[in-house]
């Protein structure tokens, strides 16, 4: 038995049923059923069966329930599944040691490796007290202040500094909290203050770095809810000591105001630490690092250049000079430039940097 009389060849409609010329609006209640075959036959034995009544009938008089079961024979019970592989423990977090050594590695900031350095024989001290069996019950000073323009690796040695003092016992948790005024400073009453709690709350037997940490509080205008936020810091800074350490980071002339700002906020810096910028020389060694790990090497050209183009960005340099980061501008400027040659040019060694791929300047 065909279709019923009168009704024309119809596209298969996944989502709606065409029946005598029109779309089939189904009634409430309505079950659809359709079968699925790997030899699909052609549209015109297609079928479904709606409300019970028999919409396209199958010529071969198969019900739906002889090719439902055809259907589950035409597809066999998947293989079963791989055994999982078992979880891979997770990699030691690094030690002291370790951790040193990458500050180490560091380019430049020798003023703050010796500060840093400092900072570890007084951990050193305690932790001999300690073994010795005595007893130490008042700890260093460990909220510190990091001074610089952008770019000198202040946020980088913050982590590092967290790490450390994990290893050295003085913090419980690998917790690293970044924040800035935005994060903090409140549009209405009461609004500053849970911001605040609730990031010392996260950063809790960790650290909390505030980075602009100057932009908290703005003189000139006294009702700013930035003093607030200056105020409540220096509460949390006093009373969770034992288990927070917050890092302030700012251009250091701002910096400088801002801890005088406050008549408590200085006493309870237990350090200040000065990030100078980099010179010409540190700057070459930032960008070589950089070109290493894209898997480039400079040839003499390629030096020549880029000794060039650093001396004149350095020399031409204001207070908001990125440092490290204009590197990462010049390594996106030649990347660009020896592409272009790759393309146009071709080369034997890719890999090569020369002289024409490294700008005069960004």
């Amino acid at each position: 038995m065909g279709r019923p009389e009168g009704s024309g060849p119809k596209p298969f409609q996944p989502l709606g049923l065409f029946v005598s010329g029109g779309l089939y609006s189904p009634p409430e209640g309505f079950v659809l059923k359709t079968w699925l075959s790997t030899d699909v036959p052609p549209a015109d034995n297609r079928y479904w069966i709606a409300d019970g009544d028999e919409i396209w009938k199958d010529p071969s008089g198969r019900t739906p329930e002889d090719q439902r079961m055809a259907a589950l024979k035409a597809y066999p019970d998947p293989p079963p599944a791989e055994a999982a592989l078992p979880i891979r423990a997770p990699a030691p977090p690094p030690t002291f040691d370790e951790i040193f050594a990458q500050l180490q590695t560091l380019v430049g900031l020798d003023s703050v490796k010796a500060d840093l350095t400092a900072l570890y024989d007084a951990a050193y001290s305690i932790a001999e007290i300690t073994r010795a069996g005595g007893t130490v019950e008042e700890m260093p000073t460990l909220h510190m202040a990091f001074l610089g323009n952008p770019g000198t690796g202040k946020t980088t040695v913050a982590r590092l500094c967290g790490a450390m003092f994990r290893q050295m016992g003085f913090l419980r948790s690998d917790a690293f909290v970044e924040v800035d005024r935005g994060s903090l400073v409140g549009s209405y009453i009461g609004k500053t203050e849970e911001n605040l709690k609730a990031k010392v709350a996260s950063a809790i037997d960790g650290v909390l770095f505030i980075d602009e940490a100057h932009a908290l509080f703005k003189k000139e205008s006294p009702r700013d809810f930035g003093g607030d936020a200056v105020n409540l810091l220096v509460k949390a800074m006093e009373d969770n000591r034992q288990r927070l350490v917050v890092i302030l980071a700012g251009y250091s002339d701002e910096m400088h105001e801002f801890l005088d700002s406050n008549s408590g906020l200085r006493s309870r810096i237990g350090r200040i630490v000065e990030f100078p910028d980099y010179n010409t020389e540190d700057l070459i060694k930032v960008f070589q690092q950089f070109a290493g790990k894209t898997g480039w090497v400079l040839d003499e050209s390629g030096m020549e250049a880029l000794t060039k183009t650093v001396k004149t960005l350095h020399e031409t340099r204001d207070r908001h000079f990125g440092n490290a980061r204009e590197m990462r501008r010049l390594l996106d400027r030649v990347r660009e430039r020896h592409g272009r040659r790759l393309r146009t040019e071709g080369a034997a060694d890719p890999r090569i940097i020369t002289g024409s791929d490294i700008p005069e300047k960004l």
